[in-house]
């Protein structure tokens, strides 16, 4: 499922459903007025916005298209804005000396992207209260930091927390491991969790560490014929103590 804001004079604008293809996109507003507040009832939104999609995916909904000069404007100055960027480092020298940038995305992007849900599902609750498992494969304390979901509202606060204090927690194997699809491991922002605790571990130095865990859990597996959810992760944390991956 994608979602999108479109612009309609308010400060947060209008919720869209987007079609894969992003091609199309059919108003959301009967669910929620914006992203904004189908974040913080998810629990409430999720449901009716994932039917939105499926009617707009599958031809009941037709939607409207995309406005294409807008699209192609967004991407123009969003690749402007790089290589200003790399300008800018390369100035700098040191390490920084002809760096180059090798390639980019077709066309602007969603910045939020998809999650797979797992065996466990990492929470604001876990963030705020520094829960603790005795699977936790890494521990991450990067405080909440959620980018504006609007022009207007980032001219005023790029970036908020929300009022929320991280505690460092605990982010399970569980979380790693897909939920309805066998032998599927996760790691980095496509893990297992919501809105609110992907935007604290969502990091590189916690995405290093949850790669490090599947990819080891992984290889055990493989060398044992069983599944990951099949192999204790005391086993995984031994070897990753072994190569020096872990004090």
């Amino acid at each position: 499922m994608r979602l999108a804001t479109v612009k309609n004079g308010t400060p947060d604008g209008q919720l869209v459903v987007v079609s894969r293809d992003l091609s199309r996109a059919a108003s959301a507003a009967a669910v929620a007025p914006n992203l904004q507040a189908a974040l913080e009832n998810w629990a409430t939104a999720e449901a009716p916005l994932r039917a939105l999609f499926a009617q707009l995916e599958g031809g009941t909904l037709a939607g409207e298209p995309f406005d294409a000069a807008a699209v192609t404007e967004a991407t123009v100055r969003a690749r402007a804005e790089m290589n200003k960027m790399i300008h800018g480092l390369r100035k700098l020298g040191g390490p920084w000396e002809g760096i180059q940038i090798a390639a980019t995305a077709e066309q602007i992007g969603v910045r939020d992207g998809r999650r797979i849900r797992g065996r466990y599902v990492v929470s604001q609750s876990d963030v705020v209260s520094g829960v603790k498992h005795e699977d936790a494969v890494v521990k991450p304390t990067f405080s909440v930091d959620i980018h504006a979901l609007s022009a207007d509202l980032n001219k005023t606060h790029g970036y908020t927390n929300r009022g929320l204090k991280t505690k460092p927690y605990d982010i399970p194997l569980r979380a790693l491991i897909a939920k309805d699809v066998d032998a599927l491991m996760m790691a980095g922002r496509c893990i297992s969790g919501d809105f609110i605790a992907h935007a604290s571990y969502r990091v590189t130095g916690n995405a290093v560490a949850m790669g490090e865990a599947a990819g080891v859990i992984a290889s055990i597996a493989a060398q044992s014929q069983r599944l990951p959810h099949e192999v204790e992760w005391s086993q995984g944390l031994a070897i990753l103590h072994k190569i020096g991956l872990r004090t």
